[in-house]
């Protein structure tokens, strides 16, 4: 509801806003999103997504700190449509996937081509920021350490990755770790 109030102001505001106001903006309006997924995912028990859109959240908080800190965001914009004109062009180009992109990667205008080549002559000199000193500049070191950090093995495959769904889906009784160990051992009914 809040935000929903702060994005409409938004668009209240400016018409044709600046890079700042937009992508201050349209990190709002993800950041709600994925807050309800959290909820989402929370409700099926699915807690390693829950880890996985947390640390997304945290990335987007870290990028507008540092976008911000920096003033950034123009630079930002321009990285950031090079990056997804180049992302969507391999997708265009790439023979096993024609006739079956519509509706998917959108149709370039004249103006995108252009802005391109502009920006293909002058690229931008932007790189993403180390979420860690994000985290210490903004004073909020636990942010990193027991959120975005600690959510990378959720992100990242890990050996017992699954197991909880494992447990969700069987409904069976998840056994004790032992010593330390993960339970990515054989599960207790199987020995019955």
């Amino acid at each position: 509801m809040l935000s929903g109030i702060l994005l409409f102001e938004f668009a209240r505001h400016n018409e044709t806003p600046p890079a700042r106001d937009l992508i201050a903006r349209n990190f709002i309006a993800r950041a709600d999103t994925m807050v309800r997924g959290i909820f989402q995912l929370w409700e099926i028990k699915d807690y390693s997504d829950c880890w996985v859109v947390h640390r997304c959240l945290l990335d987007r908080l870290f990028h507008l700190h540092a976008l911000n800190e920096n003033d950034q965001f123009d630079l930002f914009e321009d990285w950031s449509f090079k990056m997804q004109y180049e992302a969507a062009n391999r997708l265009r180009s790439d023979l096993d996937l024609k006739g079956q992109l519509e509706g998917l990667v959108d149709n370039l205008t004249a103006e995108q081509k252009a802005r391109y080549q502009r920006l293909v002559n002058n690229p931008p000199d932007w790189r993403r920021p180390k979420a860690e000193d994000v985290a210490k500049a903004m004073d909020l070191t636990f942010l990193y350490k027991y959120g975005y950090h600690f959510a990378s093995q959720y992100v990242h495959p890990m050996a017992n990755d699954g197991q909880e769904d494992f447990f969700n889906i069987t409904h069976l009784e998840k056994p004790t770790p032992q010593s330390g160990k993960s339970c990515s051992r054989t599960p207790s009914w199987q020995h019955r």
